[in-house]
């Protein structure tokens, strides 16, 4: 049971962070909206694949692969081999990222040709250093992910947002007025300093919790042995970071060219491609800092689990993860689709992208559940699925996105609807290499199927408020109005379609519901 309660209050701790770091993201992209505007986002975002592209270059699937092994031999008792696990991680992923961070920056000229603005030169510059303190910050924080250490990985975001919001703030400021490619860049000057911020803090907690004693009667691991371990366990996760990401740069290029070829001017291009990847996207996203608490958290425990041949534990925490991921998701997706105007509006400033909201909604429960059984498939040591269900869906985006996104005027909205079929294909196959690995089968009606009605009752009465005119004026008053009445409204349909009860609450929420229960008025509604 202790284990299971660190697990689950390292990922309540996790995506509270998670919410309160997309909450503050959304709050600074305000100001940023307002003096780079859509074309200046885009430029930002057109820059992040190929950043991300090197940074999973320089990682290459190392960090999965040390978090695995540290809770596989923390599991059979043997602490001081995860030190061991540690430091050769560390040793690669510095001497991968230092190479990174250098070819990004010296080949920037070429990738911003090769994505089809050019002005996104300086921003490629701007964000290469960051390669370096992501990933050195990614090895500490996989080792603590595999003693099962949560609550440091949600500080450390804490921390790296902060530093990020502020750096990129200054550097707005300090270089908008020199253009906008340079004010693009100065926002990406951010990362640099979130990264180091992080990195500062994960290190001093790791020097906290290490392990040194050694037991007399166990010399440890040969190096030979463990970096065998590591690479069949980093090798389909490396195969991935040397496809995905040219799949993704790959997207982008055709993307831009896709609708400058259906009428579009580059600028036009870019800013449209900026009010998608910068503002619809961003908030369809928000829940995905659940999924990814859960992932932190899922991962070590199956591992563990399978260590211990404890397969039922296994079962039943993937079940949890799945139904928790579509109780959140789908209320998720269904309120974006129906507050798509006054959320663009509110947070941005732009009420024209609300269609390209109300398009990427369903990514709001596809990626959740996309997230989550991977972490599984992970923990169980199987990181070649993963990464093979979501290359097949990203080359199907690829070639959907070639054909379609030149459509003239509706060439966003079709490469929009490739990316949620994307998102659906790679759950699918993720969750379909989980069940048969494990002889089971998930049980859909209670993951999907009754949270799905209790969700439509809660978007129909909210949209039949909106559509009444029952609410206060302006895009924050109905945002207001959402927040106290889609909450009674999805309890009251979880509770009438039996898709939430107690013993699913205890799942979910584990011992922090037990806690509550000390209040006699929950004691009352839960028996």
């Amino acid at each position: 049971m202790k284990q299971r309660e660190s697990a689950v209050r390292g990922a309540a701790v996790l995506a509270a962070s998670g919410l309160l770091i997309r909450l503050s993201g959304l709050v600074y992209q305000v100001p940023l909206a307002n003096w780079l505007g859509a074309e200046g986002i885009g430029l930002y975002r057109m820059a992040l694949p190929a950043f991300w592209a090197f940074y999973r270059l320089a990682l290459g699937g190392v960090p999965t692969a040390v978090s695995t092994l540290v809770a596989e031999y923390d599991g059979r008792g043997r602490s001081h081999v995860s030190e061991q696990v540690f430091q050769l991680g560390m040793v690669w992923i510095a001497v991968s990222s230092a190479v990174a961070s250098a070819a990004l920056a010296l080949g920037a000229g070429l990738v911003a040709r090769l994505v089809g603005d050019p002005r996104t030169e300086l921003v490629l510059v701007a964000l290469s250093p960051a390669i370096y303190f992501f990933s050195i910050q990614q090895g500490y924080g996989a080792y603590l992910q595999g003693r099962q250490r949560i609550t440091p990985w949600g500080v450390a975001g804490l921390i790296e947002q902060g530093g990020r919001i502020a750096g990129a703030l200054v550097g707005v400021i300090a270089l908008r007025p020199r253009g906008l490619a340079w004010g693009a860049a100065g926002a990406a000057l951010g990362n640099l300093a979130g990264g180091v911020l992080s990195l500062l803090y994960l290190a001093l907690t790791y020097r906290r919790v290490r392990r040194r004693p050694r037991a007399r009667w166990d010399p440890g691991e040969p190096l030979h042995k463990l970096v065998g371990q590591m690479a069949r366990l980093a090798w389909p996760l490396m195969l991935s970071a040397a496809v995905l990401p040219l799949l993704n740069l790959l997207d982008v290029a055709v993307i831009q060219r896709g609708l400058q070829r259906g009428g579009l001017s580059p600028a036009e291009a870019t800013a449209l491609y900026g009010q998608y990847s910068g503002m619809a996207y961003v908030l369809a996203t928000m829940p995905s800092v659940f999924a990814l608490a859960f992932g932190h958290a899922l991962l070590p425990v199956v591992a563990a689990a399978r260590a211990r041949g404890d397969w039922e534990r296994v079962r039943s925490r993937c079940l949890v993860a799945l139904r928790a991921m579509a109780l959140l998701g789908l209320p998720s997706a269904l309120g974006m689709a129906v507050l798509a105007v006054p959320l663009m509006t509110a947070t941005f400033g732009m009420p024209e992208a609300a269609r390209l909201l109300v398009w990427s909604a369903p990514i709001a429960l596809l990626n959740p559940l996309m997230v989550v059984a991977a972490a599984a498939l992970q923990g169980l040591g199987l990181t070649g699925p993963p990464v093979r269900n979501l290359t097949a869906a990203l080359v199907l985006k690829v070639v959907l996105d070639a054909a379609v996104s030149g459509i003239p005027g509706s060439g966003i909205y079709a490469v929009v609807a490739g990316s949620a079929l994307s998102y659906a294909l790679t759950a699918w196959l993720n969750v379909r290499t989980l069940e048969r690995h494990l002889d089971w089968s998930v049980p859909w009606s209670r993951v999907l199927l009754r949270p799905l009605l209790a969700s439509l009752v809660m978007a129909a009465g909210v949209g039949i408020l909106l559509a009444g005119g029952w609410v206060p004026r302006g895009p924050w008053g109905q945002i207001g109005m959402a927040l106290v009445v889609a909450p009674p409204l999805y309890a009251l349909g979880l509770a009438f379609t039996g898709a939430l009860g107690r013993e699913d609450l205890y799942e979910i929420a584990g011992p922090a519901l037990r806690r509550l229960e000390r209040f006699e008025w929950l004691e009352r509604i839960l028996h």
